[in-house]
């Protein structure tokens, strides 16, 4: 596993898909998945105005995203084998939760909706497929590698944020 540590600018606004750090892993694993030769589409669930993923999704209907669903709903109705890439990057605060759209944390307040949308990601990825995944733990994915985590730190009063990537190494009976 790859561990390194970042040093977050003070430039590095609050919405993480402006940060170099992040684009450059998604940059690093977009090639690795192409090198391979390994055919899919990437998802992002909580994108914004972000448009890497090749599916944008968010609750928010005044972004870009292609797609405004609630992102359980989004990796629910998203078909088996289909991803080769999933960025995954929730607002994990009430503070996120409120500027990003305008209410209380969807996600904190209930204590199983993030499990229950990871627990997708087996089904969704295909083998040899990743997650990259932002927040303030590095939880293990059910039946993924974790490969590598990058902790990015912002000094002062701000939180670091952890940058963990998780692979799909193979096959599972929920694949088929």
């Amino acid at each position: 596993m790859i561990f390194s540590r970042i040093q977050g600018g003070s430039t590095d606004g609050i919405d993480s898909h402006k940060w170099n750090s992040y684009k450059s892993i998604f940059t690093k694993y977009s090639n690795i998945i192409s090198l391979a030769g390994i055919e899919g589409v990437s998802y992002d669930l909580f994108a914004r105005d972000c448009l890497w993923a090749d599916v944008t999704n968010d609750l928010n209907p005044n972004t870009k995203a292609m797609i405004n669903l609630d992102a359980e709903t989004f990796i629910k109705n998203t078909k088996s084998n289909v991803a080769n890439l999933i960025l995954f990057d929730p607002p994990f605060s009430g503070r996120q939760a409120q500027e990003k759209y305008g209410s209380d944390n969807l996600y904190a307040s209930d204590s199983g909706k993030i499990s229950r949308i990871t627990n997708e990601f087996q089904r969704v990825l295909k083998p040899g497929g990743y997650v990259i995944k932002l927040g303030y733990n590095s939880t293990k994915i059910k039946n993924l590698e974790l490969v590598e985590i990058a902790l990015v730190n912002f000094g002062g009063s701000r939180n670091d944020v952890i940058i963990s990537v998780h692979k799909k190494m193979n096959h599972t009976l929920g694949d088929f």
